[in-house]
């Protein structure tokens, strides 16, 4: 009876690993839907010791023209964060420019294809509206645009020889301070 009694009492180290249990759900889902859109695929693997999930595998590159099909050898990594942060995206193919923040490539390597800001008040806005299964989708769909059309973008200055990112190119400002301006500016226009 007293085993009964300490199963139904409020144990906060319980919910700890209710709300854990959750998280990693999440992140799995939000990974399994990533590796079911990728070409070649590997295997979902447990990134150190943090509740992250990765997948590596190809992802098809738009550029509009039906006859070509680029693809791109990318690593998606994808942690319980994925709200407030997109996933962590490596290019692993020789032509990607990386840790060149003037092609929206991270210092410390990886693909900056979404401004976080952006992504955590559109992701909590979807959530608030639809719940947290139509959000996941949607942050996966986002993901695998923003990372396609940025490694577009990276794959045609290569073979066009370009040295900087073109001013026509649409893309958050560089730097925190000059994006956040921008997106805030952006949402008191709405």
């Amino acid at each position: 009876m007293s085993q009964s009694l300490q199963l139904l009492s409020p144990n906060p180290l319980a919910a700890n690993s209710i709300d854990e249990c959750f998280q990693r759900s999440e992140v799995f889902n939000f990974a399994q839907a990533v590796q079911a859109r990728l070409i070649k695929p590997s295997a979902l693997h447990a990134v150190g010791k943090r509740l992250t999930i990765a997948v590596r595998g190809q992802i098809e590159l738009p550029d509009g023209n039906a006859d070509l099909r680029d693809l791109a050898d990318c690593s998606f990594e994808i942690a319980t964060t994925w709200r407030i942060h997109p996933p962590h995206v490596d290019c692993h193919e020789a032509w990607f420019r990386n840790c060149n923040i003037d092609w929206h490539s991270y210092q410390t390597g990886g693909l900056c294809y979404e401004f976080p800001v952006f992504w955590k008040d559109r992701l909590a806005q979807m959530e608030a509206e639809t719940g947290t299964d139509r959000a996941l989708q949607f942050a996966v769909d986002w993901c695998l645009k923003g990372v396609g059309n940025l490694l577009s973008k990276h794959l045609l200055g290569e073979r066009l020889g370009l040295k900087t990112w073109p001013k026509g190119w649409s893309a958050w400002p560089h730097g925190f301070g000059d994006a956040t301006c921008v997106y805030e500016m952006e949402k008191a226009r709405r």
